[in-house]
Formats: C-alpha cells, sequence, structure tokens
C-alpha cells in the first residue's frame, strides 16, 4: 500500500487522514494504522480533530530540545560562559550584519552626515503630507479633499513600488 500524497506532500491515507512518520511507515507496509490523524479538507486545510497524531514528531523536538537545553546548562555549570570576549561590555549595534561590507564604509557615511536612502526620505515626505492634509481636511472642500486625497494615494503607491522591504510600505490615506 502506499499512502497519498498531496501538494505539499503530505502523506494521507485514502480516508483523508493525515500520518505522522510512525503511522506512514506502518501504513506503507500494510499494517493496519491505529492512530489517525486530523481529517483533511479539500483546500487542504487541518479540520482541528485528534491531534495525538502529531505527538511523536513533539516528542522527538522535545527531546532535541532537552539535549541542548542540558548541554547548555552543562557549559553554564563548568564556567563556560564566563570569561568569554567582551563579557560587561554593551554590544555595538551600530553595524549591520546583513550589509554588504563593500558598501559600509559609504553607507555610515552617508549616515553620520545625515542623509538616507531616497525612499526613506521619500517616506519622511509623504508622512509629513499625509499629517498636512489631516489638519487641513475640514477646512477644503469636497472637491479639493478628493483631488488631494488621490493625489497623495498615488504618491504612496509609487513609494510602496520603491520600498525594498514590505514592512516600510505604507496604507493608502482614507479620510
Amino acid at each position: 500500500m502506499h499512502c497519498l500524497k498531496d501538494i505539499r506532500g503530505t502523506c494521507k491515507t485514502p480516508g483523508n487522514r493525515l500520518l505522522t512518520r510512525a503511522a506512514r511507515k506502518a501504513y506503507t507496509e500494510g499494517k493496519s494504522v491505529t492512530e489517525p490523524g486530523p481529517e483533511v479538507t479539500r483546500e487542504g486545510a487541518v479540520a482541528p480533530t485528534n491531534f495525538a497524531s502529531f505527538s511523536l514528531d513533539y516528542k522527538v523536538m522535545d527531546e532535541w530540545h532537552f539535549i541542548a537545553d542540558r548541554k547548555i546548562q552543562e557549559a553554564m555549570e563548568d564556567g563556560a560562559f564566563e570569561h568569554l570576549d567582551g563579557a560587561g561590555e554593551p554590544l555595538d549595534l551600530n553595524e549591520n550584519p546583513f550589509e554588504d561590507p563593500a558598501q559600509r564604509m559609504a553607507h555610515r557615511l552617508l549616515r553620520n552626515n545625515g542623509f538616507a536612502p531616497a525612499w526613506i526620505e521619500e517616506g519622511r515626505e509623504i508622512e509629513a503630507e499625509i499629517r498636512l492634509l489631516k489638519a487641513t481636511f475640514d477646512r477644503l472642500d469636497a472637491m479639493e479633499r478628493r483631488r488631494q486625497v488621490d493625489v497623495l494615494n498615488r504618491r504612496i503607491a509609487a513609494y510602496n513600488l520603491k520600498t525594498p522591504v514590505a514592512s516600510a510600505q505604507k496604507l493608502s490615506f482614507r479620510p
């Protein structure tokens, strides 16, 4: 017998049940599977039924965490963490470990002289424009409000295309 695999490669029985490693092995060897997993819907979502089938996977992870915790505890008892270089000194958080080393000096010079990338400067300008529009919103007539909101939202959409990080994107202005 072979187990059925869905798009993600998850092993399931013909009864549409997920299988743990041990149950999958028993099932593929033709033995009866005594540990049913949660039902899977047609969309691939796991229905909340019996989560006991996942205990084997979590047990393995718990054993690894237990081993790691034990090793760390032994190292602490032996004093392995007591005389490290830089102990008691503050961490240097000025360096970005993900920054290209070839560009690190240029970025440091720009940052120290008050410069920022163009998309950050534009983001600051958009924030200032949002504050100004909120402050003067009640004093504008309906046609001018709509025009300024449209202009601002187009600018925000263009800004969102320029940002290299999704978390820096801005939401459209909603009056």
